[in-house]
């Protein structure tokens, strides 16, 4: 009994494109089995189905049958049997091709707005900027990460990374050589039932399982309608990534190659096929010394590092780069000096140079990488750090402590530990009650000036809170570096006490005396040691945050110098600034801990 569009429940895996109002499906899908039937161990393509016609889509597909070795085997006593789908999917000049098989799925991303005269050249993959738009917004879950930065021992080349929300983890200092290649996020307002996962320059998302063939008609459906009503175009929705150079103009002055490699993106998906992992790995070893320019081209003597150690010359090539496209940089590698021997393997290498070409990446003397088939430009942006505002009117904001600090002292009078005492609540700087219980820690080898532990729902949380005095009570005052620096340093200095266990085995070692009592619960008196018990109390790891106290910036100052000029003198300091605090933001992070600045929002 033939295989019918209702017994059909592949995970929806599709390529997207638009093809001319003319383009016959019929004829296209017709192609598609020519391009499997080409494979080497394909045994058998099954006659396409015929057109349905389901949630206003034409819906034609096919399978076919692949034979091959088991990668374990040496000889061919047994052969793995599998059989691959493909579905594709139109409505008006949208089109979406469902491929099971990757290595099918590459052939014909690689076949698209191309001059081949085949009817699969005729479609132009969805653009870059829509996919983003479309399907990059709500809570980003995962994303793939490949590096623009020089290919060196101290930085990763490429790396995954997953949470609730990576908008809020991403390092803007740290990770700015990055661009994603990959993203998984869940569309707000439960837009798709799943996550929507995608490769945006592959034009290649996938969305989730289907139990049969008409559900996985809807969902196709629903995509459409999500790319059809997408706002605004955006090519960078993770602006604090690298961002590609799509200016033909710029990509033109590109010049003077001095380092190439293959990095494939394949050896970080651990259910890759053994034969593609083979065949990544092993081309992952080629390696280029570049012997000559000619603006962006270059010619290179390669050779392949054998598993062994041992390495093989290849010869000589010449790589020439198409640059009329720059959203899609193409290039062909040709041969100069092939070796006296490995011909093969010369050949070889030419081929994957050219068909694998999100495998390449380039490194070039004007700053410029070549990555995923576009040019970014290396330099380290300036990236913002966001201040919380709270209201200082009443204290005295050079006034770090009182000059007697004793418990009687923390609270009245104008000094910011009497800030601290009076006004910290866990909601700053919204409104909100003061509650949970507060100790001050002031004195040598101090944990922080003051320790915050609350309890709220199923949640607990550990704040440590430093405050230092600005240098200058001018009303007008400007902003300043070095009033961050010590209270900064010493927020990093005492990390370790994020761990809640630390925190209560220094609780009160080196502690002044005359604090010993300095603990309050919702703003009334109470004794240290139920502070402790109430800590030891914690039945799971709490929320932890850095929090630094230091009225120096003042909003208005800020708010100037985010306007200034960037040669005036309060726009350097502030770039300064901003760099000095995300990189404490940075490490606070690494150890899953807010950190946050108060400032005077006079």
């Amino acid at each position: 009994m033939p295989i019918q569009l209702n017994d059909l429940c592949p995970y929806r895996s599709l390529l997207l494109c638009t093809c001319p109002a003319q383009w016959a499906l019929n004829a296209g899908v017709e192609e598609l089995r020519g391009f499997a039937d080409a494979f080497d161990n394909v045994e058998h393509v099954e006659t396409a189905s015929g057109i349905a016609n389901r949630h206003g889509l034409k819906v034609k597909f096919f399978y076919y049958r692949v034979k091959q070795e088991p990668s374990w085997l040496l000889n061919q006593q047994v052969e793995d049997i599998l059989h691959e789908l493909v579905v594709v999917f139109r409505r008006n000049t949208s089109i979406a091709i469902l491929t099971t098989e990757s290595r099918l799925r590459d052939k014909i991303r690689n076949h698209f707005d191309t001059t081949d005269q085949t009817r699969i050249g005729t479609l132009v993959p969805i653009s870059v900027d829509l996919i983003n738009s479309a399907y990059i917004q709500g809570k980003i879950n995962t994303l793939w990460l490949s590096g623009t930065h020089r290919h060196v021992p101290s930085q990763v080349d490429n790396k995954a990374i997953s949470g609730s929300d990576l908008l809020y983890a991403i390092d803007p200092l740290g990770d700015q050589t990055f661009f994603f290649t990959s993203a998984v996020s869940k569309l707000p307002n439960n837009a798709f039932k799943y996550k929507i996962g995608v490769s945006p320059q592959k034009s290649y998302i996938w969305a989730g399982p289907s139990d049969d063939g008409d559900q996985l008609c809807e969902g196709v459906a629903q995509l459409f309608d999500i790319l059809q009503n997408a706002p605004a175009q955006s090519a960078n929705p993770l602006p604090m990534l690298a961002a590609p150079a799509v200016d033909i103009v710029m990509v033109n002055q590109i010049s003077d190659a001095y380092e190439a490699a293959l990095l494939p993106n394949q050896l970080l998906d651990y259910d890759l096929p053994a034969q593609e992992r083979a065949l990544a790995d092993r081309w992952s070893r080629l390696a280029f010394d570049i012997i000559a320019n000619n603006h962006a081209d270059f010619d290179a003597s390669i050779e392949l590092e054998n598993a062994d150690g041992t390495s093989m010359p290849l010869g000589t090539i010449r790589v020439t780069f198409d640059l009329s496209k720059p959203k899609r940089i193409t290039w062909t590698a040709t041969s100069i000096a092939p070796p006296p021997v490995n011909q093969q393997g010369h050949n070889d290498a030419i081929d994957i140079i050219n068909s694998r070409r999100e495998w390449l990446k380039v490194w070039f003397e004007t700053g410029h990488t070549l990555v995923d088939q576009r040019f970014f430009l290396g330099r380290v942006r300036d990236a913002q750090f966001s201040f919380c505002f709270a209201d200082f009117g009443n204290y005295a904001v050079k006034k770090e402590k009182p000059s007697l600090l004793t418990v009687a002292n923390i609270g009245p009078g104008d000094s910011l530990f009497s800030w601290v005492r009076q006004r910290w609540h866990r909601a700053l700087p919204l409104a909100g009650n003061i509650s949970g219980w507060l100790a001050c820690n002031d004195g040598a080898m101090e944990i922080a000036d003051f320790i915050h532990f609350d309890h709220v729902g199923p949640e607990y949380e550990l704040t440590l809170i430093h405050v230092k005095g600005s240098k200058s009570g001018n009303a007008n005052r400007n902003l300043s570096v070095s009033d961050y620096e010590v209270v900064v340093g010493q927020a990093i200095k005492n990390l370790r006490f994020l761990d809640l266990q630390n925190t209560l085995a220094n609780f009160t070692v080196a502690l002044n005396q005359r604090l010993l009592n300095a603990s309050w619960r919702a703003g009334v008196a109470n004794t240290r040691a139920h502070m402790i018990a109430a800590m030891n109390g914690a039945v799971t790891p709490p929320r932890r945050r850095v929090v630094v106290v230091q009225p120096r910036v003042r909003q208005t100052a800020l708010n100037a110098a985010r306007a200034a000029p960037p040669n005036t003198r309060q726009s350097m300091i502030l770039r300064q600034l901003d760099t000095l605090l995300l990189s404490a933001k940075a490490n606070c992070q690494n150890l899953g801990a807010e950190f946050v600045v108060i400032a005077d929002q006079a």
